[in-house]
């Protein structure tokens, strides 16, 4: 997962994740998903 441990995802792919994410009620599971993957 190295140059891909933020998302997991092409930067492509993290775009359009990103833009579901923020489109619905998930950024406080997002932040938590994301601080897991930081400190995992």
């Amino acid at each position: 997962m190295k140059g891909q441990h933020y998302t997991g995802f092409s930067p492509e792919s993290t775009v359009a994740f990103n833009r579901v994410i923020y489109n619905h009620p998930y950024v406080e599971y997002r932040k938590m998903i994301y601080n897991n993957l930081l400190y995992e």
